[in-house]
């Protein structure tokens, strides 16, 4: 096995720990002073935070690549989506009647000459599509 030199953060005191090969020593007792080592905040043991050589196990961890967060990835093209989507729409709307476009929201109606038959007719249409538009 292989060994680091430890340095004690409350004594000064250096020892020799053994480095184990597939786990982290987290603590460990200083043989001076007898208190407890502790591993520092974001180190995953005592011979990472003191010693003079890296643990296997922490040094794989660290190599290892950071999974990229996919949910934030996904979220946003969602997000660009829908806004394309409402922009495409609100195209469709405004602009749809001007080029010969029927749309949900616009109605191409020629204008001639009516009866009072005609409009009554074309009243009963407007009524039929509001009805099957209240349906979707």
């Amino acid at each position: 096995m292989e060994k680091s030199n430890l340095k004690c953060p409350f004594c000064g005191h250096e020892q020799e720990a053994e480095i184990p090969e597939n786990k982290c020593l987290p603590f460990l007792e200083c043989e001076e002073c007898k208190k407890l080592i502790t591993a520092k905040e974001g180190e995953c043991c005592v011979i990472c935070s003191y010693g003079d050589k890296k643990c296997p196990v922490g040094h794989k961890k660290k190599l290892q690549k950071k999974p990229r967060n996919y949910l934030r990835v996904t979220g946003f093209i969602v997000l660009i989506w829908l806004a394309l989507m409402g922009t495409l729409l609100f195209v469709l709307t405004v602009f749809g009647s001007k080029i010969g476009m029927k749309t949900a929201f616009s109605r191409e109606v020629k204008i001639v000459e009516r009866s009072e038959f005609d409009i009554e007719d074309e009243y009963g249409k407007i009524q039929e599509d509001m009805a099957l538009m209240l349906t979707i």
